[in-house]
C-alpha cells in the first residue's frame, strides 16, 4: 500500500495456499421492502411476509416467528422485517434499522 503500512494478511487454510488481504468494504446501496411490527399490525405483517407464527406470553403476542428460506426468525414488537428481491431476509432491531436504512421517497431502484 502507498501509505507505508503493510496490509494485514490472513492465512486461509481452507483455501489451501491462497492468501486473503484484509480490506475495508462499504455495503452497497440496496433498496429493500420493510415493515415495522408494532404489535397491532400483525395481519399486515402476515400479508407482507407470508407465513407467520404468533408466539404468546399469556394472552399477549410476545413475538412472531417469520419463515424464511434459512429457517424461522423471531421478530419482536418494534422490529423491522426486511424483504429483498421478493423474499424475506431477516428482521432488524429499530436502532440498527435507523442507522442502516433511509426511506426512499420515489419508489426506489
Amino acid at each position: 500500500m502507498g501509505n507505508g503500512v503493510s496490509p494485514r494478511v490472513l492465512e486461509a487454510p481452507y483455501l489451501k495456499t491462497e492468501r486473503i488481504e484484509m480490506a475495508k468494504y462499504r455495503k452497497k446501496p440496496v433498496v429493500v421492502d420493510a415493515m415495522r411490527w408494532t404489535g397491532k399490525n400483525t395481519a399486515a405483517v402476515r400479508k407482507f411476509c407470508g407465513r407467520v407464527t404468533k408466539i404468546y406470553d399469556g394472552h399477549k403476542i410476545a413475538y412472531l416467528l417469520i419463515s424464511t428460506n434459512q429457517g424461522k426468525i423471531p421478530a419482536r414488537k418494534g422490529d423491522w422485517i426486511i424483504r429483498r428481491n421478493g423474499k424475506i431476509l431477516t428482521y432488524c432491531p429499530p436502532d440498527i434499522f435507523a442507522e442502516t436504512y433511509e426511506k426512499v421517497e420515489d419508489g426506489g431502484e
